[in-house]
C-alpha cells in the first residue's frame, strides 16, 4: 500500500475551500496544513480536518512543514510568483491555479526554477481532463478547420481584486484563459494577438478599471485564426451568460457549451455529449496520482505549457494598451 500524499493548501478563497473539499474525498491524501489570512476559512478547515496545521503566513507554512509532498496554490493572479519558487526549491510538487500570475518576468523565472527542481507541477486548466476533448481532438484531425470563435460573456465576479486590472490582468487573462488554453490544446502554439476593448457599460459598479468588453484575434503557428469575445457586463439577476467556443471545418462544426455539452454536427446528423463541471476533481486527482507514481504524463497542463497560455493572454493585454498586434516571440 502506497503512503498517503501529504498536501498543504495556500489560499483561502472560494477555490482554496473547493480544493480542500475535493482533497478530502481522496483516500490517498492527507491534508496537513493550510495558510490564508481568512480567519473564517481557517476555522472551517479546522472543523473539517481537526488535525490540520493552520497558518496566516504562506512563508511560515513552508518553513514549518518539513514533510510535505505537494502544495496546492489557490491565489489571485497578483499573489502568485514567490510561493511557487519557494516550494520548488524545497522539492515540493505543485498544483497551481490559473493564471500563473501577472508579472511576465517572475513567471519566466519560475519556469526555469521549476524545471531545474525536477518537481511535478500541474496547472488548473481542468477542462483538458474532459474526455470529450479527446473526441474533439480526434474530430479535428479528420477535417480542415477554417475558423474558430470563442466567447466568455458573463457577470463580473464579486472579488474586488477581479475588477482591478493590476490585480487580475483582465477578464481574458483571468477567466477566458480557459478558452485560450483549450484552443492551444487543440491547435498548438499561438504566435500573435490583436485586441480591442471598451469600458463604461457598468455604471453601477464602483472602482473597476478592467475592460468590460473585448475582442481578441489570435493567430496560430499553423495559420489558423481564432476570435475570442469577452464581456463581464451581464446583469447577475436578469442577464444570460454565454460561454464556450465553436470550431468550423470543411465537413464538421463543433459547438462547445462550457460545463454543459458539446455537439458535433455534420450534414448526415449530429451527436451531442452532455457533461457537468466535474473536472476540477479529475485534474487534482490526476496530479495526486502523478505524485504517487512519478508519472508526469498524467498531468495534461504543466507549468512550462501553461506559460505559453500565459504569454498569449498577457500579449492580449499589451495589445489593448498599445493598440497594435503583439508577437509572442517578442515577449520571451
Amino acid at each position: 500500500m502506497m503512503k498517503k500524499i501529504r498536501v498543504a493548501i495556500i489560499g483561502g478563497g472560494w477555490f482554496g475551500h473547493y480544493h480542500l473539499d475535493n482533497l478530502l474525498l481522496m483516500e490517498e491524501v492527507e491534508v496537513v496544513a493550510m495558510a490564508t489570512r481568512r480567519i473564517e476559512t481557517l476555522q472551517d478547515a479546522k472543523q473539517k480536518v481537526p488535525q490540520i496545521h493552520l497558518y496566516s503566513s504562506q512563508e511560515e507554512l513552508l518553513k514549518q512543514e518539513n514533510s510535505l509532498d505537494a502544495l496546492v496554490v489557490a491565489l489571485p493572479p497578483h499573489a502568485h510568483g514567490n510561493i511557487e519558487r519557494l516550494a520548488a526549491n524545497k522539492k515540493i510538487h505543485l498544483y497551481v491555479e490559473k493564471p500563473l500570475g501577472i508579472d511576465a518576468k517572475t513567471i519566466k523565472e519560475n519556469v526555469e526554477v521549476i524545471r531545474e527542481s525536477g518537481i511535478l507541477c500541474s496547472v488548473g486548466y481542468q477542462t483538458r481532463y474532459n474526455s470529450i476533448c479527446q473526441i474533439i481532438k480526434d474530430s479535428i484531425a479528420h477535417m480542415k478547420v477554417g475558423a474558430v470563435s470563442g466567447i466568455w460573456n458573463g457577470v463580473m465576479p464579486p472579488p474586488l481584486w477581479w475588477r482591478d486590472n493590476s490585480s487580475s490582468g483582465g477578464q481574458l487573462h483571468e477567466q477566458a484563459t480557459h478558452i485560450v488554453d483549450l484552443l492551444r490544446y487543440f491547435f498548438g502554439d499561438i504566435t500573435s494577438v490583436y485586441s480591442a476593448g471598451s469600458q463604461g457599460l457598468m455604471k453601477a459598479v464602483p472602482h473597476y478599471n478592467t475592460q468590460d468588453m473585448s475582442i481578441s484575434i489570435f493567430t496560430f503557428a499553423s495559420g489558423l485564426i481564432s476570435s475570442i469575445q469577452c464581456g463581464c457586463f451581464v446583469d447577475e439577476k436578469t442577464g444570460v451568460s454565454d460561454i464556450g467556443f465553436s470550431i468550423y471545418g470543411d465537413t464538421t462544426q463543433i459547438d462547445y457549451v462550457w460545463d454543459e455539452k458539446a455537439t458535433i454536427k455534420q450534414k448526415a446528423g449530429e451527436q451531442t455529449y452532455f457533461f457537468g463541471n466535474t473536472f476540477h476533481y479529475t485534474a487534482l486527482s490526476a496530479f495526486i496520482k502523478a505524485v504517487q507514481t512519478g508519472d508526469g504524463s498524467l498531468i495534461l497542463s504543466n507549468y512550462q505549457d501553461a506559460y505559453k497560455t500565459f504569454l498569449a493572454t498577457y500579449a492580449a493585454s499589451i495589445s489593448l494598451e498599445r493598440n497594435k498586434v503583439v508577437y509572442l516571440d517578442e515577449l520571451v
